[in-house]
């Protein structure tokens, strides 16, 4: 049974798409946040080369979007930065759940909907949460 989310019926609309010039100007706020927090021992290839590889893996996420909630979804290699057990890496999801008015507030039983409803209730879902 697939579940009922609130916002309705998650739309896909395709892969995540980033702006032509989004490499350079995270690399360039990076390089000012280095600057910013008195850290000169930068290297700027390298940052730019971070930016490329974090852009590259973005791409290959998939959006899902209601009236409430946008999800990127990343499968296989594109969410085993999030895994740290080697026999599972290229067998896991990763489900970044938003809502679209900037609110932090997502209740358990929603994100659980949205898991069901993008995996099938076969899936286990795990949560990483900030520490603060």
């Amino acid at each position: 049974m697939i579940a009922k989310i609130k916002g309705g019926d998650l739309i896909n609309r395709g892969n995540v798409t980033l702006p032509k010039d989004f490499v350079e100007k995270r690399m360039w706020a990076i390089r000012d946040w280095y600057v910013e927090n008195g850290k000169y021992d930068y290297d700027l290839e390298d940052i730019r080369d971070t930016c490329r590889s974090v852009a590259l893996k973005e791409m290959d996420g998939v959006i899902f979007e209601n009236s409430i909630f946008a999800v990127n979804k990343y499968e296989g290699k594109s969410a085993d930065e999030l895994v740290h057990i080697e026999e599972l890496k290229g067998k896991c999801v990763w489900l970044s759940i938003k809502r679209k008015d900037k609110g932090d507030n997502i209740k358990w039983s929603d994100k659980m909907s949205i898991m069901e409803n993008l995996l099938g209730d076969e899936w286990l879902g795990i949560e990483k949460r900030r520490l603060q």
